[in-house]
């Protein structure tokens, strides 16, 4: 039972973290290192990689607590 319990504790901090790559990354993470004076392609790659990690963790998190069936 409590191993269930940890399981669903990890995945909402999985989701939590994934959200936040999600969303902040592309806007404060790019701002902040443009703001830093990091020329043009590497803010800009690591806001896309952000948003693009975020989204694949979150997808792979909503997969794997599906039922299999």
């Amino acid at each position: 039972m409590m191993a269930k319990r940890e399981r669903s504790v990890f995945k909402a901090v999985v989701v939590v973290f994934a959200a936040l790559l999600a969303f902040i990354g592309p806007t404060y993470a790019v701002y902040a290192l443009y703001k830093l004076g990091i020329r043009h392609p590497i803010p800009d790659a690591v806001g896309v990689l952000s948003l693009i990690l975020g989204i694949t963790l979150i997808l792979y998190t909503e997969k794997r607590s599906q039922p299999q069936g």
